[in-house]
């Protein structure tokens, strides 16, 4: 529970957007930033009445039957800026309604105009009102069913002209000043002029308006009274909040403002005023996480001297967590923040609790100049202490703990512990930086600089004591945190996982009565599988609704485990803990038909093979239709397998280990077995394969045997790297040797003809019960296959060259199987291993082998592709990325006489 705790506890109210309560009722004419909200406007405009222009009434009649309104609509009018326009429904003859129109506004009492105008000509309004409304950011403000008529008209005209006396008053200061009868006068004007075709802008019309502005006084203001001292330091706090606030909503501040709400001796938890004010002024993108949108109370005002006071906040916020969920909270400054004396050099602190919240006691200063303003709360580092009394882990533990996290400003520490409580039996717990994090300082010994367990038969009590004492260069602080009464029953929460679909999680758990309930924090990390380490994290977020018990999210990686911790914190400062595993859903991707082709490393023969194979729910079914042995052709075979994240797991097998890529069209399966070893490459058979599905150049990877009858290999394996272009009209050409063995007399035919079938079957010449040669449905990969006794037995991989392709493209998680073979004892043999690409560095992890002369060990490496999507291993080396990015091929000579293929399917 830190990441940012840090801010989500200590600042959690600095994202005020709105103020409401008594001791926030100043004046806000010093704010530098103005924060937004909205305004939802509906209208209802009545245009009865003797006189009015009968083509009005006819414009209306016309669209009764077809609404909205073709003739009128409404403008919507800040200051004389048009906001927005809206349509006008027609109701009646008489009548036309505006529906609900949002406007968004600064906060603050706030006027908009209302004007009904023709719609081809927005400067001839007919009929109009001024709506006033007091606008808090968050809480949108509803002025429903306002009313449009004759009389708002003229009252609006009238206060049109008169506003220009005094730009601060408002439609309510004229129409409680203006003569009724004027009003009443110019109202009959503005029936006249509409009924004879004109509008609002007519000269009679503006007249008769100055006139009634002219004849109304403008009333006189009170003659302030000045504040008095106690209210000029609740205005200064007050100042203070607002300012955190625009910060929050990454406004721009007056840089000025900023510097001058602080005092030049500023601390506060761990920053002095130039750290502070920088991270006022351009906040970084994480360091606010809970927005306030309002909240209600007073601050008590502690008198230090002539000077100094100390300000505390007794009272409700109300607002949207990170989850985006609502909530209100109690926060008692006395309770809720270490408690201050004043004084410029106090070094001890100390609370009740562990629930602080350190912006809601704060002490201010005033100035030679006889400003007040923000000193801080003399606190040189930020402690956060989180006290476990009830746990259910995965891995069965139950016991109580302390978090103990001391977060660095500006300050420098020299050295840091936390001590007292049950700690003191085993002695002062020194804390240290981490390394990854300088900032943020922790128990070295512990999980994450963080957990400290308790001792066995020890647990925390009500009325101990936790110390953190940090020393500085100019001397050492303490931040005592008592422990209160612990509740009289508690229980570490339950929680309930589920995957309702791929990539989606909804956790729930236990909720806390809300007498009691401070908060909820989550957060869900990835795991390498149930009960591993931890990885990448999906999401962290405190949450401030007692009824908010649970979290959705989706996007996730399908079939990845996560693992869920909620942490229940009371107002005390007690915390409940849980975690919980789920395997998050997957699509099916291993699905439908697929050829299987096959190359063994037996040390007794070599042979290749192809199956066809139906996969369909988590059942493996194949049929054998090439082998070398004819026993073997049409016998069938099936197995049971998993998926989780393109990982196959087939059912009570050992020495098997698959991967089917993202779009399920590639797949590769390494059989390790000692009596027949093999590796396998998995072709999805398209439906609507053609010629032109060949089309592009290819460069075929390809290791083969000369064999004897019994398929036996007569000597060292050997590879031959070519070239050919497929024209996509069942023509190829320029076929050529890249790389062969010194002693392969073979030369390729230069051009020749093919045919592809529709589930992707090449056919080169006749067809042979002893070789296939298959493509993929995109056209990127072929597979060829081949033998024949007393000569020769091959396994042969082709990737279309593609030269969009880069070394980014190998990102991700792969499955490596090899066959390698050369001279002496094993002669043949396969080893698979565990690939993770990130920008050219391979990572290779849990290698596997029938034999440990070809196990690999962990490792890595570093690959770059070249032109074309080709690897760039060195002399000795071929390979090729397919365009799909799913697969690569490649075939090396190594130790003079070694021979391998090795293929990799993305997972």
């Amino acid at each position: 529970m830190k990441a940012l705790v840090r801010f989500s506890v200590l600042f959690m109210l600095v994202s005020v957007l709105a103020f409401t309560g008594c001791f926030l009722n100043d004046d806000d004419d010093d704010d530098y930033v103005a924060p937004t909200g909205e305004i939802e406007l509906s209208a209802d405009i009545n245009i009865a009445g003797t006189g009015i222009t009968p083509a009005i009434r006819a414009a209306i009649a016309e669209d009764l039957r077809a609404a909205p309104s073709s003739k009128f609509k409404a403008l919507i009018k800040l200051a004389g800026r048009k906001l927005v326009d809206s349509p006008l429904e027609v109701k009646s003859a008489t009548e036309l309604t505006m529906d609900k129109t949002t406007v968004t506004v600064a906060t603050g009492k706030q006027q908009v105009t209302i004007e009904v105008v023709p719609v081809e000509d927005e400067t001839k309004p007919v009929l109009k009102t001024v709506v006033v409304a007091e606008v808090v950011s968050g809480t949108p403000v509803e002025k429903k069913d306002t009313a449009v008529n004759t009389t708002t008209t003229a009252q609006a005209v009238a206060y049109e002209a008169w506003v220009e006396k005094d730009a601060t008053k408002t439609i309510e200061d004229f129409v409680a000043t203006v003569d009724s009868a004027k009003i009443t006068a110019l109202e009959t004007q503005i029936k006249t002029t509409l009924s004879s075709g004109g509008d609002l802008t007519a000269t009679a019309i503006t007249s008769e308006a100055k006139e009634v502005a002219a004849a109304t006084p403008v009333p006189t203001e009170p003659t302030p009274v000045p504040l008095t001292t106690e209210e000029t330091v609740k205005a200064a706090y007050n100042l203070w909040l607002r300012a955190l606030a625009s910060a929050t909503q990454r406004l721009t501040p007056d840089a000025a403002k900023i510097d001058d709400m602080h005092d030049a001796d500023f601390m506060w938890e761990g920053f002095n005023k130039t750290t502070w004010t920088g991270l006022m002024k351009a906040p970084p993108a994480d360091f606010f996480d809970t927005k306030i949108n309002s909240f209600s109370g007073d601050s008590t005002l502690t008198k230090v001297d002539e000077s100094t006071y100390v300000v505390t906040f007794n009272g409700t916020i109300a607002g949207l967590d990170k989850a985006g969920t609502s909530y209100s909270t109690a926060i008692d400054g006395t309770k809720n923040a270490f408690a201050l004396t004043g004084a410029a050099n106090q070094t001890a602190f100390s609370m009740t609790g562990t629930v602080r919240h350190a912006w809601s006691s704060v002490i201010v200063k005033k100035g030679t100049d006889g400003t007040w303003r923000i000193s801080g709360n003399r606190i040189k580092a930020s402690p956060y202490l989180e006290l476990v009394i009830a746990s259910r882990w995965i891995n069965g533990y139950a016991g109580s703990g302390i978090n103990a996290d001391l977060y660095k400003g500006s300050q420098t520490i020299s050295s840091a512990r936390i001590s007292g409580g049950v700690l003191d039996a085993t002695g002062t717990i020194n804390l240290t930086a981490q390394p990854d994090d300088t900032d943020h300082w922790g128990w070295a010994a512990g999980p994450n600089y963080s957990w400290i367990q308790m001792p066995n038969g020890q647990a925390i009590a009500a009325n101990q004591a936790y110390v953190f004492t940090v020393a500085f260069a100019d001397g050492s602080q303490t931040y005592t945190y008592n422990v209160p009464a612990l509740p009289t029953s508690y229980a570490a929460p339950t929680i309930t996982l589920t995957s309702p679909a791929p990539g989606q999680l909804n956790a729930g758990w236990t909720a806390e009565p809300s007498t009691s309930f401070s908060e909820y924090y989550v957060g869900i990390n990835y795991v390498d599988g149930p009960g591993g380490n931890m990885g990448d994290e999906v999401y962290s977020a405190s949450i401030l609704n007692a009824s908010q018990n649970q979290v959705q999210r989706t996007g996730l990686t399908e079939g990845q485990w996560v693992r869920v911790e909620v942490n229940v914190k009371t107002k005390t400062g007690f915390c409940y803990r849980t975690n919980s595993e789920l395997q998050i859903a997957s699509t099916k991707r291993f699905s439908g038909n697929y050829r299987f082709f096959q190359l063994n490393a037996s040390i007794q023969n070599r042979w290749v093979g192809m199956s066809e194979v139906t996969v369909s729910g988590n059942q493996f079914s194949g049929i054998v239709k090439l082998d070398p042995d004819p026993a073997e052709i049409n016998t069938t075979y099936s197995a049971t397998f998993t998926e989780s994240n393109g990982a196959i797991t087939f059912s009570g097998e050992t020495t098997v280990r698959g991967a089917i890529s993202p779009s399920g069209n590639i797949g590769l399966i390494h059989d390790w077995k000692s009596s027949d070893p093999s590796i396998g490459l998995l072709i999805k058979k398209p439906t609507a394969a053609s010629n032109a599905t060949l089309n592009g150049t290819y460069r075929f990877y390809e290791f083969f045997d000369e064999v004897a009858a019994s398929f036996v290999p007569k000597q060292v394996s050997a590879m031959t790297v070519s070239s050919i272009t497929f024209n996509g009209n069942g023509t190829y050409s320029n076929h050529s040797v890249v790389y062969k063995e010194a002693a392969d007399d073979w030369v390729p035919e230069l051009t020749g003809t093919y045919s592809v079938s529709s589930d992707g079957k090449i056919s080169v010449g006749p067809d042979s019960a002893s070789e296939f040669m298959q493509v993929s449905a995109d056209g990127n990969v072929i597979v060829f296959v081949k033998f024949e006794a007393n000569n020769s037995c091959s396994f042969t991989v082709g990737i279309k060259q593609d030269s969009s392709l880069a070394t980014a493209d190998m990102n991700g998680n792969w499955l490596q199987a090899s066959v390698n073979a050369g001279p002496g004892t094993p002669y043949s043999g396969t080893d698979g291993i565990l690939v993770t690409a990130n920008n050219g560095s391979l990572a290779l992890t849990d290698g596997k082998s029938e034999s440990n002369d070809f196990l690999m060990a962990d490792t890595t490496r570093d690959v770059t592709i070249g032109t074309n999507g080709l690897l760039e291993l060195g002399s000795d080396a071929y390979g090729a990325l397919a365009g799909n990015k799913e697969l690569i091929a490649i075939v090396s000579k190594y130790d003079g006489s070694m021979r391998n293929i090795t293929l990799l399917v993305k997972k």
